[in-house]
């Protein structure tokens, strides 16, 4: 992954119906130097939501 990706598979939590998580596509904005955490970009129809996630794997996998 590199910024500019669109993650397809990505649960965002709280997106759903009373706070629940739903599977959206996200833009990847930022990754940590050292590959502990990306953040992904969701454009939803009440607005634009970031929301950072942790690596699986350290080399950079999700």
């Amino acid at each position: 992954m590199i910024v500019g990706d669109i993650v397809p598979n990505q649960t965002m939590t709280g997106a759903g119906p009373k706070g629940k998580p739903v599977t959206v596509p996200g833009h990847c904005v930022y990754i940590h130097p050292e590959r502990r955490f990306y953040t992904l970009e969701f454009k939803l129809p009440g607005g634009t939501i970031r929301e950072s996630f942790p690596f699986k794997y350290r080399k950079g996998g999700c």
